[in-house]
């Protein structure tokens, strides 16, 4: 009789009896051969020992029967024991643990299924070496030393690409509750577009699958993800691949390349990658949680906040908050630059000192917007805190420095000339105050960019020639969005059945881990801060395919109906002019003046758009009006606005005036027109200040004698300085005159060696003949067409003039 089957009925199994077998076993040459360890699950192994007691009973030869171990074998860490009764030759097979169909693992795009499973013991290994951040040559290591048989490399791929698939399922589903969660809040705290659409701040980040070092930007995977900042949960992770182990080989070996389970995804340059990723991202937003991402925060390293105003349909109304701690660290390398230039003086900068100035600033940026003070004020704490550090309190503020201010010191030269390179690195700094004041970081994205770090073995491995770095990428986007519980509940939500409870255990016990951890580094922070120690411490869219393809453009009807209404919302009364102009009092300090000009031409473009030829194509300047971002990180332009208020101290201080801020005005007559000068003098004339860097250490008067290309001009028969009438600032002025009903300008040129003023009068007739016109024309061809029907986000070409002739080669 042969039987393969335990049918026995376990629950009534007679006492476990042993008696001493007819041989020594320890003389048993299979159980000689039997070598290493084995992994059992206890209470399925004696259960299916003992059903091999109940033999004695059933066996029809002899009453004294017993079942003989005739075979052993093991496979994907199962050990599987055959037995035989010498009287009947019945035959049994024990397992070390139960057996699971076809693998529990289900490669489907949904989690759900109608049958409880559970994960074999072979899952179970490979979830939890890549959970640690381990490969295959880890498993088998840590199995020979243990002295169990490891799996092949192969059953290892294979469980790990069913692994992969399972997690992007789970993760599919937890990132859509977070947006719904997400939307939910946006609409109960107001943020509502006017067409209806809730909006949302969100961190952005990407990282790739080896580590730069600032020099090597060749990595063949990327990550991206996009945070809410309100749930602090992932709504969006992408991956890219570049290479593909596979499609190497075949097209090695001159084979079709086409095969199942391409994880390539990427022809562009790695650092492509980020940007590509985001947008993507961006794009999706309404189509993945109806929602619209209007605020990013983001670390400032790459070209992201550009390409997203560029191709995102939406991406006009995107504004960009810096990570203050990034911003900070990239102000502490630069200080660490100077440091190695400084040879002479380094004991002037020492490691001590620049620690200081680092915790200076980035506990101004807290202490801001803790306390709520305005941008002004977060600028001139940073501007002072160098010299707050360097022994000058006379300008400090008691609630960061407590020292007596006639207690400051004087410097020497050498002191002076660090001092003054400090500032310099500082600038940049300064002039993001706007995007500081609220103390955003991207910490979150940080967090999620460690965790991939862990699961791809700490970034020392390549894994993205099969498609382990994307599945390791989902597994640590659970383990973000769920926290320490995120293999108890992926295992729940895979299987229907909870996990073995040492897994339930390792949780919360990780869990409590962290909890202890955050409060003694909160508790050692708050410590520290008491005693006041500083510690040393050394691809766009597709353009052929898809939602974001090149379409038509709108019917030439429905245009002319929006682009009435459109022209309609931009016309304001003499009461909205003034209310526009008060409450965009700070312009780019001010969020409202960003608005407000958002959609207008405004004076600082009339020059250039005044002075263009008609065959000029109109896409470059288009393109830089509406997507570029702004210009502000340029020197010169730092350069003016840190010295633009000492120029109208000067101005006041000479013509006893007194300037007045102002914001933004609108054209009562043309209302996509507007200017917003740099001060406003009673009862009826402007300021408008430049600071040229240029010429900062050679003068004005040197400059308009020496340099051609210089905007001031003189004139022998009157001796006189003036400015240029053909020059871009002239017809900017005359711009300013005409928009805020003003009569005249005083045109202030500084330098820290001396002021030129000169006062120009408003001129009707130049503003009718030379500029007027040209506005218009230029509004209504070239950027309201683009404001209205957008074509860069459908991967076409700006629309460009028809007077524009293509040159003879």
């Amino acid at each position: 009789m042969t039987v393969w089957e335990n049918d026995d009925d376990e629950c009534n199994l007679p006492p476990l009896n042993t008696e001493k077998e007819p041989f020594d076993p320890g003389r048993d040459p299979l159980i000689d051969s039997i070598k290493g360890r084995f992994i059992i699950d206890g209470q399925h192994f004696l259960r299916q020992i003992r059903s091999l007691e109940h033999h004695r009973e059933r066996c029809l030869i002899s009453n004294k029967a017993w079942l003989k171990l005739i075979k052993c074998s093991m496979k994907a860490l199962v050990w599987t024991l055959y037995f035989e009764c010498p009287y009947c030759f019945e035959k049994r097979i024990i397992t070390s643990e139960p057996i699971v169909p076809n693998n529990s693992l289900k490669k489907s795009d949904s989690v759900s299924t109608d049958v409880h499973t559970t994960l074999s013991i072979c899952d179970s290994a490979v979830w939890g070496i890549i959970s640690s951040g381990g490969g295959y040559r880890k498993m088998e290591e840590i199995f020979a030393f243990l002295g169990i048989k490891c799996i092949n490399k192969a059953t290892f791929n294979k469980i790990e690409e069913k692994m992969g698939q399972c997690w992007k399922s789970v993760l599919s589903e937890a990132i859509s509750n977070a947006g719904i969660e997400e939307r939910q809040l946006a609409i109960e705290n107001g943020d509502v577009t006017d067409t209806g659409i809730p909006y949302i701040t969100v961190i952005v980040d990407g990282g790739w699958s080896h580590r730069s070092h600032g020099h090597r930007y060749t990595a063949n995977s990327g990550v991206a993800c996009v945070i809410g900042l309100r749930t602090k949960k992932l709504l969006y992770v992408g991956v890219r691949n570049k290479y593909c182990y596979m499609c190497q080989y075949l097209l090695k070996n001159n084979k079709p390349t086409t095969h199942d389970a391409c994880f390539k995804n990427w022809d562009g340059s790695s650092p492509g990658m980020e940007s590509d990723m985001i947008v993507e991202a961006f794009k999706c937003s309404f189509e993945m949680h109806k929602v619209e991402y209007r605020c990013m925060i983001g670390d400032g390293d790459s070209s992201v906040y550009v390409k997203v105003k560029e191709n995102v349909p939406y991406g006009r109304n995107v504004i960009k908050k810096e990570c203050a701690n990034h911003v900070v660290k990239c102000y502490t390398k630069s200080l660490f630059k100077i440091q190695l230039e400084i040879k002479n003086r380094k004991k002037l900068l020492t490691n001590k000192t620049i620690l200081k100035l680092k915790y200076m600033a980035r506990r101004t940026i807290a202490k801001n917007y803790k306390m709520g003070f305005d941008v002004e004020t977060l600028k001139e704490d940073l501007k002072n805190g160098p010299k707050h550090i360097f022994g000058d309190h006379k300008m400090c503020k008691d609630y960061y420095c407590k020292i007596d201010k006639n207690e400051s010191v004087s410097f020497s030269v050498d002191t002076q000339k660090v001092l003054e390179r400090v500032e310099d690195v500082l600038k940049p700094l300064i002039r993001k105050a706007p995007q500081l004041i609220t103390n955003d970081t991207s910490n979150l994205a940080e967090n999620f960019m460690s965790l991939v770090a862990k699961f791809t073995g700490g970034k020392q491995i390549s894994r993205g020639k099969k498609g382990s770095f994307t599945h390791r990428t989902y597994g640590a986007a659970l383990d973000f969005q769920y926290g320490p519980h995120w293999a108890h509940k992926t295992w729940k939500k895979t299987t229907l059945i909870s996990p073995f409870s040492p897994l339930r255990k390792f949780a919360e016990k990780t869990n409590k881990q962290m909890d202890y951890k955050r409060k003694s580094l909160y508790n050692s922070f708050m410590d520290s801060s008491k005693n006041k120690k500083v510690k040393i411490i050394q691809k766009s869219g597709e353009e052929d395919y898809g939602e974001y393809c090149q379409k038509l453009d709108m019917d030439e009807e429905d245009y002319e109906l929006e682009k009435i209404q459109f022209l309609k919302k931009l016309q304001v009364t003499e009461d909205t002019r003034k209310d526009i102009e008060q409450k965009t009092i700070g312009q780019s300090d001010n969020s409202n003046w960003f608005e407000a000009r958002k959609n207008r031409l405004t004076a600082s473009n009339f020059g250039t758009i005044c002075k263009r030829l008609k065959t000029t194509k109109y896409g470059p300047t288009v393109h830089r009006l509406l997507y570029k971002d702004n210009n502000e990180q340029l020197p010169a332009l730092q350069y003016g606005r840190l010295n633009e208020p000492e120029a109208v101290r000067q101005y006041e201080k000479e013509k006893n005036i007194k300037v007045l801020p102002c914001g933004l005005f609108v054209d009562l007559n043309i209302g996509f027109l507007a200017a917003t000068p740099d001060g406003l003098i009673e009862p009826n004339g402007i300021i408008e200040v430049k600071c040229p860097i240029s010429i900062r250490t050679l003068g004005i008067k040197f400059a308009v004698k020496n340099k051609k290309s210089f905007y001031l001009k003189y004139n022998e028969n009157s001796q006189q300085i003036y400015l240029n009438k053909n020059h871009e600032y002239y017809y900017q002025i005359q711009g300013q005159l005409h928009i805020s009903n003003r009569d005249f300008c005083d045109f202030v040129v500084w330098t820290p060696k001396e002021i030129h003023i000169e006062r120009i009068q408003r001129d009707d007739m130049f503003w009718e003949k030379k500029m007027q016109e040209q506005l218009i024309s230029f509004y209504h061809d070239a950027l309201l067409p683009e404001i209205i029907d957008p074509r860069l986000c459908r991967n076409m070409p700006l629309r460009e003039n028809k007077n524009t002739k293509k040159k003879s080669k």
